[in-house]
């Protein structure tokens, strides 16, 4: 097992050709405000996707309020459900439909060896020119 997640990690080290895009990571059950910092499981999966963390704070799941979110602006949001956003409607990745729910929770937990897996799929979300569906499902 850990051969396999070394060598698929490996492979998503590979450089996308674009610039990092931002993601923003919300807690489940609908904790919108409840995310993940640097140094942490979650930010090492977003990072194997070729994305950063939106959010600089080096804590292990900081509160923040919709302010923080504004600031950081992230490209991306990845939830665990659809939730109404309404806080954060006029956020340039709500307008542009790039909020992706991980569903179902069981095949995406960060907290497992199934990082890898999230880790995948928030590359085909951010860069779907360089890691395809078909790539993904394989």
């Amino acid at each position: 097992m850990v051969s396999y997640v070394k060598a698929e990690a490996k492979k998503l080290k590979a450089p996308v050709n674009e610039k990092p895009k931002k993601v923003y990571y919300a807690w489940s059950k609908g904790r919108i405000f409840s995310t993940s910092g640097k140094g942490t499981l979650l930010d090492l999966a977003i990072k194997l996707s070729g994305a950063e963390n939106a959010c600089p704070l080096e804590m292990e799941s900081p509160n923040v309020g919709a302010e923080s979110i504004y600031k950081w602006n992230p490209d991306l949001i990845v939830l665990w459900n659809l939730y109404q956003l309404k806080e954060l409607d006029a956020l340039p990745a709500v307008k542009s439909k790039q909020v992706f729910a991980m569903n179902p929770a069981f095949y995406y937990d960060p907290h497992t060896v199934k990082f890898l897996l999230f880790a995948k799929q928030l590359r085909n979300w951010c860069y779907p020119s360089a890691y395809s569906t078909e790539q993904l499902n394989k």
